[in-house]
C-alpha cells in the first residue's frame, strides 16, 4: 500500500454494499449523491484531493453527532438498548467531527 494516496469509500443505503477504493495520484472516486462516504489518509505523507459537489453550500454532516442528537428514547428503541446506554455512547463522542477512534495511534505513528 506504499503508492496508497487515499483510502475512500461510501455506503449504499439499507444495508447496502461498503464500496472501498485505494486512491493513487491522479485517480479520482465518485460518491453517489446522499450516500455516507469517507476519505482516509492511510500514511503521514501529506495528500491533496479535489471535491466537486452540486451545490454552493455542500456542508457537512458528521453522522455520529447527528444520530446522537436524536431523542433517547427514540434511539434506545432503534437501537434496541436502554437510553442509558446511549447516554454512556454519547458522552464517548468526541465535539468535533472526524477525530477517528485510531486518533492517538495515528498521531503517534507520524510522530505528531
Amino acid at each position: 500500500r506504499a503508492s496508497i494516496r487515499l483510502i475512500v469509500g461510501f455506503a449504499e443505503e439499507n444495508g447496502g454494499r461498503i464500496v472501498t477504493n485505494d486512491i493513487k495520484e491522479g485517480n479520482s472516486a465518485f460518491f453517489p449523491h446522499t450516500l455516507i462516504h469517507w476519505q482516509f489518509n492511510p500514511t503521514c505523507e501529506p495528500a491533496q484531493f479535489v471535491g466537486t459537489l452540486n451545490s454552493d453550500d455542500g456542508g457537512v454532516h458528521t453522522i455520529a453527532q447527528a444520530l446522537f442528537g436524536l431523542p433517547n428514547d427514540v434511539l434506545a428503541t432503534a437501537l434496541n438498548v436502554d437510553e442509558y446506554d446511549v447516554t454512556l455512547l454519547h458522552d464517548e463522542l468526541p465535539n468535533v467531527p472526524a477525530l477517528g477512534l485510531k486518533r492517538d495511534q495515528c498521531r503517534r505513528k507520524c510522530g505528531l
